[in-house]
């Protein structure tokens, strides 16, 4: 049967005899429809929107991945979505006319082609695989072939479970070479296939640049419940690599963001659990709750999912707040206790290899973070002591950017290894040049030398950004250094530090009496760890060396459908106890942290 109106309705209706016989049910409209035809057994949508014609996927009575999954990611990643979206609600988008038929006669029988095709394939389809369908472009009848991955969150199709608690699997994959902390991926062709695509894709594109003899990539993805987007950057030698990296990075942004695995366990006040719960006083508290946060004193009834103690080996209840940075903008009223950004959040090849870079993360945040609110002068990494090219790169950054760079070694959990790289030009040259006087960027890995290596790479590309940023933000960076407040989001932090005004505050790092150098083999011999054969092990040997300290880790599986397509994985680590990253000076969460001492300074911290 085919149902619909207006004057395309008319014309594919003269022309679709082929597929009324193959028991297909076909709607077609002029526009994105927000009312879902009653499908009982398979149907199809036939949709115009201005400059396209749209044709599939193909939907089942009772089975995932629909129109509606295919107009929300198409609205999300288009430019200005919630204008087009507003326009659509209202009938206001333009029909496609008459005359438009006219001039392609073709288009109904183009698009009753295009279904019969879609039903073919659609006879023997899998719940699980993604859905195919067509773009038609108006100004030309290109017609292009694409896939839409299901939405988990979609108003129409979503059938998300309860969160459970479930025990932790320690398999992993297939290391990619000996020595690597990752396994076998999938390549960036399949992953492209996935998730990359203009028209309805996770993400419409990957960029690809070259910066300090780098490739940067970077892959955009929309946040759900807002106009902003999150960007994840890739930076390596070569092309594919860096566009892996970018890619991963957004996907792990998009599944971070808001619970699109399980619907909420329970929604209840930590005093009501009989069950572990996660306190978040635990996890560090702001020195002051402003509008739209509330402390974990005042124990608020608020959403719970299940996560799962590394340490203890056992599940726990964690606020869902906590475990999904983005959770307010899409389960509106759940009490915000804590700001929460991205940290802990990683994305890998199996569940454990994911928990093993959250941690790592977490981890190297914590290490730089107390150093900084210490003023602790860590011990420097001697430049002599290492490998050729990681000294090469080394110089290689200050002769590129005429600055001099320091390497340290601050002290983390468990002796973990990290290292926090700190470029800094001469004052007076920063000043009247307008180029940074001072960039900072870390890494955390198995060992120094990986971790040094990391850290150089990251450094160089965003010395440049930052450069950039400074000359275009003089004034801006100049009153953050003179009123804190004035440090609001993630860019502030390197940009204020950049000014030539912030010097004086990184002066302690120059005090070589309480900092000694340190051969880089010294540091291999007492404090790096194993690489082994499984990311399971890897995964082990670091819970050892954390929770030999007395903290206990834990992770909140993040792994949505979308991403189970791939056979990928995503985690939120934390480390209860350890320093959270925050971004935006008053959005710090300092308060009851041992590790920090009494009097914690309060100064916005330099890591971007």
């Amino acid at each position: 049967m085919i149902r619909g109106e207006g004057a395309f309705f008319q014309a594919v209706q003269s022309t679709a005899s082929s597929v009324l016989q193959n028991g297909l049910d076909i709607f077609v409209s002029d526009m994105w429809e927000d009312d879902r035809p009653s499908i009982t057994g398979a149907m199809q949508l036939i949709t115009h929107e201005p400059g396209w014609l749209v044709i599939g996927p193909v939907e089942q009575a009772g089975e995932t991945c629909c129109t509606q999954c295919l107009l929300s990611r198409r609205t999300r990643i288009r430019q200005h979505g919630e204008v087009f979206e507003e326009a659509n609600s209202k009938r206001l988008l333009p029909h496609l006319s008459e005359k438009v038929l006219r001039l392609r006669p073709e288009l109904p029988e183009i698009a009753v082609l295009l279904a019969e095709n879609l039903r073919e394939e659609a006879i023997n389809w899998d719940e699980d695989r993604r859905r195919r369908y067509f773009t038609v472009g108006l100004s030309d009848l290109s017609i292009q072939p694409r896939w839409i991955v299901v939405d988990p969150l979609c108003a129409w199709c979503g059938q998300l479970p309860v969160s459970r608690p479930e025990d932790f699997n320690w398999k992993a994959g297939k290391k990619s070479e000996p020595g690597s902390l990752r396994s076998l991926a999938p390549s960036l062709e399949s992953l492209r296939s996935y998730y990359v695509d203009d028209f309805a894709g996770i993400t419409p594109a990957i960029e690809i640049g070259e910066v300090a003899g780098l490739q940067v990539a970077k892959a955009a993805v929309p946040i759900r419940g807002s106009k902003s987007k999150e960007a994840g950057w890739g930076r390596a030698q070569s092309s594919e690599v860096a566009q892996s990296t970018a890619l991963f990075e957004a996907l792990e942004r998009w599944a971070g963001l808001a619970p699109a695995r399980a619907l909420a366990a329970m929604t209840c006040r930590r005093s009501d659990l009989a069950e572990a719960a996660l306190d978040l006083r635990r996890a560090g508290e702001h020195e002051l709750y402003g509008e739209g946060f509330v402390s974990p004193r005042l124990d608020p009834e608020c959403r719970w999912t299940w996560g799962y103690s590394l340490g203890k080996k056992s599940p726990i209840l964690v606020p869902e707040g906590y475990a999904f940075y983005g959770n307010a903008l899409v389960n509106r009223g759940d009490p915000r206790q804590a700001y929460e950004v991205s940290n802990g959040c990683a994305l890998g090849n199996s569940l454990a290899e994911a928990s093993l870079f959250g941690l790592l993360e977490v981890v190297e945040r914590d290490a730089c973070l107390r150093a900084w609110y210490r003023q602790d002068t860590p011990i420097r990494i001697s430049q002599d002591s290492m490998g050729e090219e990681c000294r090469n790169l080394w110089l290689y950054i200050e002769e590129q950017n005429e600055c001099q760079v320091t390497a340290f070694a601050p002290k983390s959990i468990g002796d973990i290894p990290v290292v926090w790289v700190h470029a800094r030009r001469a004052e007076k040259g920063s000043r009247e040049s307008r180029v940074a006087y001072s960039v900072s960027a870390a890494s955390c890995r198995f060992s120094f030398g990986q971790a040094l290596t990391d850290a150089l790479s990251e450094l160089a590309p965003i010395l440049r950004s930052v450069d950039g940023a400074l000359q275009a933000n003089w004034l801006n960076a100049r009153s953050m250094v003179h009123s804190f407040e004035n440090v609001r989001q993630l860019g502030d932090h390197a940009l204020m530090h950049a000014h030539p005004d912030a010097a004086h505050l990184v002066r302690h790092l120059d005090d070589r009496r309480g900092a000694s150098k340190i051969e880089i083999s010294e540091l291999e011999e007492k404090y790096s760890l194993r690489v082994s054969a499984s990311s399971g092990d890897d995964l082990r040997n670091m819970v050892m060396r954390i929770t030999s300290e007395g903290y206990d880790p834990m992770i909140v599986d993040q792994t949505s459908r979308e991403l189970s397509l791939a056979g990928l994985y995503c985690v939120k680590a934390a480390i209860p106890g350890a320093v959270p990253m925050t971004f935006g000076h008053r959005n710090r969460r300092i308060r009851g942290l041992e590790r920090l001492g009494s009097s914690p300074l309060d100064i916005p911290h330099p890591f971007p």
